[in-house]
């Protein structure tokens, strides 16, 4: 029964109740009294019950009004479904998932790729076996396999006519696999086919193939197809290689190719594109070094130079793109990084036009490509990363650390080795400040790889120094300065999201430990240099005397900037001083020196001992 039917009754009740009375009375009907009043109970105790069924209607009414309102106002505020339609959801997602992952994923794709395997494993089974018996010729052999090859391929286009694309592209790549083996085999192995030929026949067989992967957009089989292609000219024969024919062949399969993916947007195919070809030259050149082959070039360059200028192109040509297109994505960014770790190590093997042009001190400045490359790249990428620096996007990351990484580079090549720790530790500082300024992660922590090297190489060179201006000396102030203007940035940008809390922290503890001890142990060395010259038999007195002048500095610092850890730092370092007076110095000195020294450590601690009455009486006072 509804809320409504229950107030109509309700409201039938009451008329008819009306309605019997006028009628009994208009009727002259007389009743007996106790009749009466008998109905009238009846009469009440019905509706009492109408009354009560009402009431239970109308509470669940409102129950469920309030457990529907509850449930749309929480689904619009949190965006989560009812428990009900989740479980529903969750249902349907499973079902969908299971589908998919087990029955697809197996059946139509990778058994036919590891079945494909299996059948190329039977075929060379098979024709070893028929090889050692006797059974089939050499020109039979290869005509076998390029059969074999043509009906696997043209299965797997029926296949994926049928729409069993998995099964059709394994068979196509087993075909071409088979096809490529059958000419290196009656290239190189029976030697029946003459180089020119080959050639025809492999660039056939991938050209095919590529075309197929083009057709049913497959990028695994283009890939693998890509990666036979770029080492067709070693699979031909011959000791004695043509330099141009090589060149020109892997310079029209990288534009193309390259151009292909890049349309396409195949990552894949476009790392195996762009970083093919600088394996390949690579491999070239051994060859030509292990079969003593001519050397050919275009008039002052030689093979290795145009090897390296191609390689480098290659990297220009992909950051013009990123940066034209704007279609810059993290794994690209990552073929951009190694596409210029290949270009240096290439530059760096050639040395192309190298000439000697000025030597002076700590700098020897030479003119060559890999100069050029240098100074262009830290100009050009310091710029278009000066111009995104609002987006903050891949680009700006990318190119800064592209700047940063070229001009260190740049900087070794001008400074010798003199000068290579501190100029590790300058890009340490400034890596620093760029990473904390951008955010950036990998900034800081390729700025902490070149400060612990920077300190390292100082805590190696500081303990051989001979006079007070040797390099390590400065070495050593470096390193103090720098790890300072570390902890400060460390300090301030606490909140930042370069480095994850818990190392800022240790960062702030470390370069603040770093600063201290590099400052005195430089301090140490000079004052212990100086004894070695001047004052041979005081020179361990002229180290405890420095000792105690840091620690009246380091005091001063921690009053003014109001550092609690220096002051304490202070006070244990004068112990510590006074104890190696003891222990070290009183043995080698004289009387009258050793008077003078006590008395310089005993006015020092008490004036210590006085400023901390001072500083407690001031914040009695403020309490």
């Amino acid at each position: 029964m509804t809320v409504d039917e229950a107030g109509v009754l309700l409201q039938y009740s009451t008329e008819e109740k009306g309605d019997l009375c006028r009628t009994e009375k208009e009727g002259g009907v007389l009743m007996k009294e106790e009749e009466y009043y008998q109905r009238l109970s009846e009469r009440m105790d019905h509706l009492e019950a109408e009354m009560k069924e009402i009431r239970s209607l109308l509470e669940e009414k409102e129950v469920t009004s309030k457990e529907s309102e509850e449930t749309l106002e929480s689904s619009e505020t949190t965006g989560k479904t009812p428990p009900r339609e989740k479980a529903e959801v969750k249902k349907k997602h499973k079902s969908r998932v299971r589908e998919k992952d087990w029955e697809s994923l197996i059946g139509q794709v990778w058994l036919p790729r590891v079945f494909i395997i299996v059948l190329l494993i039977g075929v060379v089974s098979a024709f070893q076996s028929a090889v050692e018996n006797n059974w089939i010729t050499e020109p039979i052999r290869i005509l076998i396999g390029f059969v074999s090859a043509v009906g696997l391929t043209l299965t797997g286009v029926y296949q994926i006519k049928k729409q069993r694309k998995g099964l059709g592209i394994s068979l196509i790549g087993g075909g071409a696999g088979i096809w490529i083996f059958s000419t290196f085999a009656g290239t190189i192995l029976y030697e029946m086919i003459p180089a020119s030929l080959s050639f025809s026949l492999y660039g056939l067989g991938i050209g095919v193939g590529l075309y197929l992967s083009h057709l049913y957009k497959s990028q695994t089989l283009a890939v693998l197809l890509t990666v036979t292609g770029f080492f067709v000219p070693f699979l031909v024969g011959g000791e004695e290689g043509n330099f141009f024919i090589f060149f020109s062949y892997e310079l029209v399969l990288l534009v193309v190719l390259g151009l292909y993916a890049w349309r396409k947007d195949y990552t894949f195919l476009l790392y195996a594109t762009t970083l093919l070809p600088a394996l390949t030259f690579a491999v070239y050149e051994g060859a030509s070094a292990i079969f003593d082959s001519a050397r050919n070039g275009v008039g002052p360059l030689e093979n290795e130079d145009i090897f390296a200028l191609t390689v480098v192109g290659i990297h220009v040509c992909l950051s013009v793109g990123m940066f034209r297109t704007n279609r810059a994505s993290r794994a690209k960014g990552t073929l951009l990084s190694l596409t210029l770790v290949t270009a240096l190590m290439w530059l760096y093997a050639t040395r192309i036009f190298s000439s000697y042009m000025y030597e002076f001190g700590w700098m020897t400045l030479t003119f060559s490509v890999l100069d050029t490359f240098l100074i262009g790249g830290i100009l050009l990428y310091g710029w278009i990363a000066y111009q995104n620096r609002r987006k903050q996007g891949i680009l700006f990351h990318l190119y800064t650390l592209f700047a940063v990484v070229l001009a260190m580079l740049e900087l070794f090549r001008i400074f010798n080795y003199e000068g290579y720790t501190i100029l590790l530790l300058m890009e340490a500082i400034a890596l620093y400040r760029l990473g904390f300024g951008i955010n950036s992660r990998i900034h800081t922590i390729l700025a902490s790889l070149f400060f612990a090297v920077g300190a390292l190489w100082t805590l190696d060179h500081i303990q051989y120094i001979e006079t007070v201006w040797d390099t390590s000396v400065w070495e050593g102030l470096v390193v103090a300065v720098v790890s300072f203007l570390a902890y400060r940035l460390f300090r301030r940008h606490q909140e930042g999201d370069a480095l994850p809390g818990d190392v800022q922290r240790f960062g702030i503890y470390a370069f603040a430990s770093l600063s201290i001890g590099y400052a005195l142990l430089t301090l140490t060395q000079i004052a212990y240099q100086i004894g070695e010259q001047h004052l041979f038999d005081y020179r361990d007195v002229l180290v405890s005397v420095s000792w105690t002048l840091f620690a009246v500095a380091t005091l001063t610092a921690g009053i003014v900037k109001d550092k609690k850890p220096l002051r304490l730092f202070s006070i244990l370092w004068i112990f510590i001083t006074v104890a190696k007076a003891f222990l070290v110095d009183i043995a080698y000195i004289d009387a009258t020196v050793r008077g003078l020294l006590f008395i310089g450590l005993g006015i020092v601690g008490v004036l210590v001992s006085r400023f901390f009455y001072r500083s407690n009486k001031e914040e009695d006072k403020k309490t």
